[in-house]
């Protein structure tokens, strides 16, 4: 991982810490577990279990939870915290920005969008993607490359589908929801009814809602209700590769 960032950095970011130590080189430059560690890496100790590593690590800086007794080595600091593992992922959103910052808002020229489409202010839709007709695309989402928006469907505000997202139609999506790249939203649901000898195809005619602040991992495939809708309630977190059946 190609980054740096300054120990003073890290202290602004958790002002609630209580450091111990010194180190001779501010500028930390990786992230690690505590026994792989070494001089320039942060490192935390996010579960009791792991504590005695914490004495022969060789992280330059380790967050630990405010209970851990012990001194630093020369040439290191420990930062005392209520959860070091909420203190850690305080860091990472931090380097996560400098690492994959966002760029200015665009439409790539081979992108296809509806002449009927809507998209507010701030929207970004990336190389070969398609917005179908009737779609709304609310202020600062983030469409990335060959993904699919179908008709009617709608993209909340600074929601962002990665590469080769399929958002089916009539589709609705909340806010800040993050879609992971391979994720098909709204595609039929399986449904057959056996009728004398053979399987009857049931056709499924409701939508799929996704509402704020919801995160899908890769490859997630969430079907489309037969009558009504299935429901993604506000802050679920959905980890890769699940199916959801329709309702």
């Amino acid at each position: 991982m190609d980054f740096t960032i300054e120990f003073d950095q890290i202290l602004e970011l958790l002002p609630s810490s209580k450091v111990e130590g010194k180190i001779n080189n501010s500028s930390l430059t990786g992230i690690a577990a505590l026994e792989r560690a070494v001089r320039g890496d942060v490192s935390f100790l996010g579960n009791l279990k792991y504590k005695s590593l914490v004495s022969s690590t060789e992280a330059s800086v380790v967050l630990l939870p405010l209970s851990y007794e012990g001194v630093p080595k020369d040439n290191q600091v420990y930062c005392r915290m209520e959860d070091p593992s909420h203190g850690l992922a305080t860091v990472c959103e931090f380097l996560e920005k400098k690492l994959y910052p966002r760029t200015d808002p665009y439409i790539h020229p081979s992108a296809w969008i509806d002449q009927t489409a809507r998209l507010e202010n701030g929207v970004s839709v990336g190389a070969f993607s398609y917005v179908g007709k009737g779609a709304h695309i609310e202020k600062d989402a983030w469409i990335g490359t060959h993904c699919h928006v179908g008709d009617y469907s709608k993209l909340g505000s600074e929601s962002r589908l990665h590469t080769g997202v399929k958002l089916l139609s009539r589709c609705e999506i909340g806010k800040r929801v993050i879609i992971n790249p391979g994720v098909v939203i709204g595609s039929e649901g399986y449904g057959f009814e056996q009728i004398k000898d053979s399987h009857v195809k049931i056709p499924h005619l409701g939508q799929v809602i996704i509402e704020d602040d919801v995160e899908i991992g890769a490859n997630t495939c969430i079907d489309r209700a037969r009558f009504e809708e299935t429901r993604i309630g506000e802050g679920t977190k959905i980890d890769n590769l699940v199916q959801i059946g329709h309702n």
